[in-house]
C-alpha cells in the first residue's frame, strides 16, 4: 500500500476503483467496504483507492464537539494496510476544502484527480459542501463522468447497525463487549497493551500530535481495465448543472 499525504501527491490511474470516507476505527462495517473495494479492483483489472481526511472532519467543522477517536492515524493506516488496499489518500480536511460543492468534488478530485471508473461507497453515503451530494447524485453523475457506482448495505451485527459513532457510545457507556464485537482486532490489541503496561484501556484524544505518514512503496499491477472503456455522455447546459440537495440522514 502506498501512502499519500494530499491529493497533490496523487497522479490519476488509468483504473481507480475508489471510495472515500474518514473510517475511525477500521471497523467491521468498513471492513465489508473495503473488501469489496479490493476485490472489485481485482476482477477489473483495475487498483483500489481510498480518499479519507485528516483531521477528522468533525474536528474542524465542530471545533467544541468533545469526539474522541477509536483510532490514531498511524493506527488507522496499520489497519487499512492489511485490507490489501493499493492507495491511501489521506488529505487535509479545512474549512476551505468543506466548502467544496458536490459536483466539482465528483468532477475534480474524483475523476480528474483520482481518475475514478468505480465508486464503492457504503449505506447513506454523503459528500461535499454540507453533504449535499449523495447516491443518488452519484448514479446522476457516473453515465456523465464515466464511472459506476455500487453502494454496500449496511451491516448489521446482532441488530445493531455498526458504525463508529456507535462504538464511540459503546465505549463512553462501558459496554466493551459491545465494542469487542464491533472492534475485535483492536480491542484485542489495547487490551494486550493495557495488561502490560498495567493502565485502563483509555479513548484517542484528537489533541494527540499528528503522526508521520509512512510511504510503502508497491509494485502496481499491469493489466486491461473493463471500466476504461465507459464513455463520458456530456449533459445539455453542463456547465449550468448542480444537483438537487439531498441531505438523508444526517
Amino acid at each position: 500500500m502506498k501512502v499519500y499525504q494530499s491529493l497533490t501527491e496523487f497522479n490519476a490511474i488509468n483504473c481507480a476503483v475508489a471510495t472515500t470516507g474518514t473510517f475511525d476505527g477500521v471497523h467491521l462495517g468498513h471492513k465489508k467496504i473495503l473488501n469489496q473495494l479490493v476485490q472489485t479492483a481485482h476482477k477489473v483489472g483495475g487498483e483500489s483507492v481510498l480518499l479519507t481526511f485528516s483531521p477528522h472532519p468533525r474536528l474542524v467543522l465542530q471545533p467544541d464537539a468533545e469526539l474522541k477517536l477509536l483510532t490514531s492515524l498511524e493506527e488507522k493506516i496499520g489497519l487499512l494496510e492489511q485490507t490489501g488496499l493499493h492507495h491511501l489518500i489521506i488529505h487535509p480536511f479545512t474549512k476551505e476544502f468543506s466548502r467544496t460543492p458536490s459536483l466539482e468534488f465528483v468532477r475534480e478530485i474524483l475523476v480528474n484527480q483520482i481518475g475514478v471508473k468505480q465508486l464503492v461507497i457504503g449505506y447513506d453515503h454523503h459528500f461535499g459542501r454540507n453533504r449535499e451530494g449523495s447516491f443518488d447524485h452519484l448514479k446522476e453523475f457516473g453515465p456523465i463522468y464515466g464511472f459506476e457506482v455500487e453502494e454496500i448495505p449496511a451491516l448489521d451485527i446482532d441488530a445493531v447497525n455498526i458504525s463508529s459513532t456507535k462504538i464511540r457510545t459503546a465505549l463512553t457507556e462501558g459496554n466493551v463487549e459491545l465494542h469487542h464485537l464491533f472492534r475485535p482486532s483492536l480491542y484485542h490489541r489495547r487490551k494486550s497493551n493495557q495488561r502490560r503496561s498495567n493502565r485502563p484501556l483509555d479513548w484517542l484524544s484528537h489533541s494527540q500530535p499528528r503522526h508521520q505518514l509512512p510511504t510503502q512503496a508497491h509494485s502496481r499491477r499491469r493489466g486491461v481495465c473493463r471500466l476504461c472503456t465507459l464513455e463520458r455522455r456530456a449533459p445539455q447546459g453542463h456547465g449550468q448543472h448542480r444537483p438537487t440537495p439531498n441531505r438523508g440522514n444526517q
